[in-house]
């Protein structure tokens, strides 16, 4: 059974984000994120009885969108909209019907109004619009992109993950989540394997 979090955490700032494609490597951290609103869909069921509404039973599907105002990296930007496309020149990047938007893991690290952090996952992502930016000559203030990001589930069939850090949050998990997160990182299974790797059943 999960620990629960006896206090309440209102989420007021992202001070980092986190962009990763692929499952190798590490992600792209930035701290540019404006805004990002989250909807996740759920199912319901309803049962009737005598032709009136019985019970009813809603479920998460795993799925939904993040809504993102952002100063982005152009690398990270260019990769999420497929937009290295082969056959041009060194730094030409285009978009067009060769252009597939690529999956990515999108990581954020959120503080409450006191300092206190939430650690937030999304780890199978595209961005689900085309491109839209918009450019006002000499205005005072530079215009963050906006991104509509669609959020499918993992084979595990979760879309989002989260942790608020306390003193005995697991510190492998912590220092990963941000750069590496998958589902394997928060799976309590697998620091089971590891101890019995270490001390096998029958072992000295």
């Amino acid at each position: 059974m999960p620990v629960k979090y006896g206090e309440i955490f209102s989420e007021y700032d992202i001070t980092e984000w986190g962009i990763r494609f692929g499952d190798d490597g590490e992600a792209t951290i930035m701290d540019t994120l404006g805004t990002a609103e989250e909807t996740m869909e759920v199912r319901t069921v309803t049962k009737n009885k005598r032709n009136m509404p019985w019970k009813t039973r809603t479920k998460a599907t795993g799925s939904g969108e993040v809504k993102v105002t952002a100063h982005i990296r152009e690398d990270v930007y260019g990769q999420m909209f497929g937009m290295y496309v082969d056959g041009y020149k060194d730094g030409v990047m285009a978009y067009g019907n060769l252009s597939v938007h690529e999956q990515f893991c999108m990581t954020e690290k959120v503080e409450d109004e006191d300092g206190n952090v939430k650690l937030k996952a999304y780890p199978c992502c595209t961005v689900k619009e085309g491109i839209s930016r918009k450019v006002e000559t000499n205005a005072e203030e530079i215009a963050e992109v906006e991104l509509t990001v669609s959020v499918d589930p993992d084979v595990t069939g979760m879309g989002m993950y989260q942790v608020i850090v306390q003193e005995d949050t697991d510190e492998k998990m912590l220092n990963d989540w941000m750069k590496k997160f998958d589902a394997l990182l928060v799976s309590a299974t697998e620091a089971a394997s590891e101890d019995q790797e270490t001390n096998p059943v029958g072992g000295e």
